[in-house]
């Protein structure tokens, strides 16, 4: 189905997508700015299974779109602000 979308590679395989749909709200596991550390973590992790936290980011901002106005901003900005800064 992925590439029937026009998905990128990785997210067509499905360790990939398995490993963003699990961690997709890994941003609520901390309060305020994420550590170097659980962003170095999470991006090993999404390393790992073939994608990146870009892509991770794509998938929570739709998230977070998703709720409508309720929702707070783009929750992975400061994710990976924290990655492009260690």
């Amino acid at each position: 189905m992925g590439r029937r979308l026009g998905l990128p590679h990785p997210l067509v395989v499905p360790v990939a997508v398995a490993a963003i749909v699990e961690t997709h709200v890994a941003h609520l596991s901390v309060r305020g700015e994420p550590t170097p550390r659980a962003v170095r973590r999470l991006r090993d992790r999404l390393h790992a299974a073939g994608t990146s936290l870009d892509e991770w980011g794509i998938v929570v901002r739709c998230d977070g779109e998703a709720r409508g106005p309720a929702a707070r901003p783009d929750a992975s900005r400061s994710w990976r602000r924290v990655a492009r800064e260690s």
